[in-house]
């Protein structure tokens, strides 16, 4: 299949990009799987559920030959790299906060008061947004041609997560059947000292 080539994102992969995007994908309808049971309280809550709560998914519509029906479809892209402003200011936060735990401990160790808390938190503050203006200039993001699955789900069954407080919540099960596979723009988030991907969910870390 012949692949358009994608468009760069401004400032080698920092800066702001949104377009359209032609591809070609499957059609989906939303479709009913079944049900599970809703939320069970704790004897602590003073509301109850009860009941059931169904299971909807977006299914592949397939043909009379039991093939995926294929159509011209547009995806919509928006993203941008961390900004200065973001970065700095969720550091700064995450950075005071430390700082103030560490005012705190020190605050209990030597008696310093209220005044060492404030230093130390400003510190935090200071550190935490220095931390943060290092992983903006090392974030980069690129747009990539990705083969997607296209999955038929079923309902499974379903699990429960017990809650601290003593309830429990109902998450489904499902098992998918493959009906072969298209392509799809997707954001990649990448390092931009090395230019290897990473999830920016679980690896923010890693580029302070």
């Amino acid at each position: 299949m012949q692949l358009t080539k994608l468009p760069s994102v401004p400032n080698n992969g920092r800066g702001a990009l949104q377009v359209d995007v032609a591809i070609r994908g499957p059609r989906t309808e939303k479709t009913l799987l079944g049900s599970i049971p809703a939320h069970l309280p704790s004897p602590e809550d003073n509301f109850v559920l009860g009941g059931e709560q169904e299971i909807y998914k977006n299914q592949p519509v397939l043909d009379a030959k039991g093939q995926p029906v294929i159509e011209d479809q547009v995806v919509s892209i928006r993203t941008q790299a961390l900004s200065s402003t973001g970065a700095t200011v969720a550091g700064g936060l995450a950075g005071g906060a430390g700082g103030v735990v560490v005012g705190l401990l020190g605050q209990a160790l030597a008696g310093t008061g209220a005044l060492g808390t404030a230093a130390c938190a400003l510190g935090g503050a200071v550190v935490g947004a220095v931390l943060s203006r290092n992983a903006e200039k090392n974030h980069g993001v690129r747009l990539e041609w990705r083969e997607q699955p296209i999955e038929k789900f079923e309902m499974d069954g379903f699990h429960g997560q017990a809650t601290h407080e003593g309830g429990t919540y109902f998450f489904p099960d499902f098992k998918t059947t493959q009906h072969g596979t298209y392509w799809k723009p997707e954001v990649v988030h990448f390092d931009a000292r090395t230019g290897k991907e990473f999830d920016p969910s679980s690896k923010w870390a890693g580029l302070l």
